[in-house]
């Protein structure tokens, strides 16, 4: 059985303008390591989220936003979701030379989300 995954795979597929379903299996298993990656990368159970309204309007002040425990009924932070694409594209294109260039970018995108730093 597969593991569900946060971020839809048509996210993906749309990210990668890929318009068929014969490869979705390994997109999906790609997917999933991607956001695993991103966990291990940010120290977190759960992909980072942002309130709709975030960084603060008048019902939602900064102050009172806390990146420290997702919540389930707010999207993934979107630069979150960019850094899984460029993971997920660092494996569909296939150059293993090329790996650490997306990996490097997934990292600058998950490292405002990174808990335990200077700990």
């Amino acid at each position: 059985m597969n593991q569900a995954t946060t971020i839809s795979l048509d996210v993906v597929k749309r990210a990668l303008r890929v318009t068929h379903d014969h490869d979705d299996e390994d997109l999906e298993r790609r997917l999933r390591s991607a956001e695993q990656e991103c966990l291990r990368y940010t120290g977190r159970s759960q992909l980072p989220t942002l309130p709709v309204d975030y960084p603060g309007t008048s019902d939602c002040p900064s102050e009172m936003v806390s990146e420290d425990v997702p919540s389930s009924e707010d999207p993934v932070a979107p630069d979150v979701v960019e850094g899984i694409i460029l993971m997920v594209q660092a494996g569909w294109e296939g150059d293993p030379q090329d790996r650490a260039s997306y990996r490097k970018g997934a990292e600058a995108l998950w490292a405002p989300y990174r808990m335990g730093w200077g700990a």
